[in-house]
């Protein structure tokens, strides 16, 4: 649990490096507590991979930073030099989270199937798939010239595994797979750092107390109501259309500052709801 906004981090014991290092908590368990409006104290909580998947944070590793430093020799200023490392050494990480949702990562890679996680039984199980391919027909002897039939074929695959979570596995890491679901080449990241936490807790607030005021005696649609977030024009560039092709400097260019989010609504208790963010609308970021 967070007070205010922000993400929420546990210990774990990397198995690779023998040394107790820090990674995010899944979006299932991370849950903010935001400002009091009279009597009413606001909750958000994540769905799925909502969390991981659209709130990027700058790299806190030095020794990446320190590695990029020599690609920017030529800057005198060692302010600039050391700014110019760090935007570089956020490039790489931001490329490194997209790719970790690339089909690459997160196709399963057990021998003969390539096939997503939701063709597979629950919990990782096995695969569900039957892609068809021509086959002799039933009852065909070796050799024998037939006319083929397209007939469907069980995938012999019996877990799911993927290169991202053998990779986290392997580490040690709590969550094997935190970007399980829907793959992507792009995405909308919010870029946290780029954000103060109190004006960040001001907008997701004032959004939800402004829909709830439109929808006047209206309930809360049970799929969720679409809210803009609007960060405001100071802090242009702080949404980001991360793509493997192009540069930091290019998603900051272009200036966006909203993002467009789905956000279902718990009101069991009036004095406490619950807002539960589960999607983002990339073609609205503006």
């Amino acid at each position: 649990m967070v007070q205010g906004v922000g993400l929420e981090y546990r210990d774990y014991n990397d198995l690779q490096s023998g040394m107790v290092r820090k990674t995010r908590v899944s979006s299932a368990d991370l849950e903010w507590v935001l400002s009091l409006q009279g009597a009413v104290l606001y909750v958000v909580r994540f769905e799925s991979n909502f969390a991981k998947k659209h709130l990027y944070t700058s790299t806190k590793n030095a020794a990446t930073v320190q590695a990029q430093l020599a690609n920017f020799a030529h800057e005198p200023d060692p302010t600039k030099r050391l700014a110019q490392a760090k935007l570089a050494a956020d490039e790489q990480k931001f490329k490194t989270q997209l790719a970790h949702r690339s089909p690459a990562e997160q196709k399963c890679v057990s021998p003969g199937c390539n096939h997503k996680n939701d063709e597979h039984a629950p919990g990782n199980g096995k695969c569900n798939a039957a892609p068809k391919s021509l086959q002799p027909p039933p009852g065909a002897l070796p050799g024998q010239k037939v006319k083929k039939v397209l007939t469907a074929v069980p995938c012999p695959c019996i877990r799911f595994t993927s290169v991202y979570a053998d990779k986290r596995l392997a580490q040690g890491k709590p969550d094997a797979n935190p970007l399980l679901g829907a793959t992507g080449l792009t995405c909308d990241a919010i870029w946290m750092d780029r954000i103060d936490a109190k004006l960040f807790e001001k907008v997701v607030v004032d959004s939800i107390v402004a829909r709830m005021n439109s929808l006047g005696a209206n309930p809360w649609a049970v799929d969720g109501e679409e809210i803009e977030w609007d960060f405001g024009a100071p802090n242009a560039g702080c949404v980001l259309k991360v793509e493997p092709n192009s540069t930091m400097r290019e998603w900051i260019a272009k200036g966006y500052r909203k993002v467009t989010v789905t956000v279902k609504r718990d009101n069991k208790d009036p004095t406490k709801p619950i807002y539960v963010i589960c999607h983002l609308d990339g073609k609205k970021t503006a």
